[in-house]
């Protein structure tokens, strides 16, 4: 019986060092039993500045790896390229990982299993931030129902795209949540989602990153963005409807948090307090048409408009 080939995705955007981390955990991986991997890299920089480690490292890993320049910019972009070449070298499974993040040596084959076991469609994990303003997520179950699958740890029958037509969104190109649309959209279709537990990503925290400016700008696009998905498939006003009374949890929340850090001296629930009042005022700014295109400019500018 042939083997049944996975293509390992990895879009990656001016960030040299950390791609070679990850391709070198990549290489770690166990993989289950009639599989094999291809590792695509997707490079989304006009000047190719991914192509040099690529290259230098396709000699020595253990699998074959497939380095492109994707020079249109825009998440969807790069991602949609990724899906394109996954089915050109005919992968039954495509698997998602960013150019942060390390994955654990059974990573796959843990997804692999479960996948088999619950007999799902798409299969997601936990990813563990490492730095300062790292949050400690709470465990859920293997086997469970995510809320939401985002493509920096998943694993997906490529019957999605081949069969379903399931491509992201060009809308989301360059403020983010095309994952989430995606995967919303494959969850209308009736696939089978499912959490695995097990199935570990580490993701590395950079200095400019890891301070809590930057939690709180994570997590006002992170609101902005809910709001831009729902009101894809539903009028303002169911909008406002669903978002306001969130945002005044998110608030109330905020201070309660924001309170127990005083009185505890806890850092953990002051970041859950900048977290929370974050998006808060994301889903305001999502309800006043206000877009954030975080990943428009390349030296990491961001620009801000409202659309009618």
């Amino acid at each position: 019986m042939s083997e049944k080939l996975i293509a390992v995705c990895v879009p990656t955007f001016m960030r040299d060092n950390l791609l070679r981390e990850c391709l070198l955990s990549i290489a770690e991986l166990t993989l289950p039993r009639g599989h094999t991997i291809n590792v695509v890299v997707a490079d989304n920089d006009v000047n190719a500045t991914a192509r040099k480690t690529s290259n230098s490292m396709a000699a020595t890993l253990p699998f074959t790896l497939h380095y492109f320049v994707h020079p249109k910019r825009g998440l969807s972009e790069v991602r949609n390229r990724l899906l394109d070449e996954a089915l050109a070298m005919n992968a039954s499974l495509i698997a998602f990982v960013d150019d942060d993040e390390r994955v654990d040596r059974q990573w796959l084959l843990r997804h692999i299993e479960n996948m088999e076991k619950y007999k799902a469609d798409v299969c997601c994990g936990p990813v563990r931030q490492v730095g300062e303003v790292s949050q400690k997520e709470k465990r859920k179950p293997t086997g469970s129902i995510p809320r939401y699958v985002s493509t920096n740890n998943v694993l997906f029958k490529s019957a999605l795209v081949s069969d379903q037509h399931l491509s992201f969104d060009p809308f989301f190109n360059f403020i983010g949540g095309e994952d989430f649309d995606f995967f919303d959209r494959s969850k209308n279709n009736g696939n089978s989602h499912i959490w695995v537990e097990e199935a570990l990503v580490l993701e590395t925290i950079t200095e400019e990153r890891d301070n809590l400016s930057y939690l709180f700008y994570r997590h006002y696009t992170g609101g902005i963005n809910n709001v831009l998905r729902f009101r894809r498939s539903h009028p303002w006003w169911q909008a406002w409807l669903k978002f306001l009374p969130r945002f005044l949890g998110k608030i109330v929340g905020a201070c309660v948090y924001l309170l127990c850090a005083a009185l505890r001296m806890n850092k953990p629930l002051a970041f859950n307090s900048v977290k929370k009042l974050a998006s808060g005022m994301g889903y305001i700014a999502g309800l006043l048409n206000i877009v954030v295109e975080r990943y428009r400019e390349p030296d990491g500018k961001t620009r801000a408009n409202s659309d009618s």
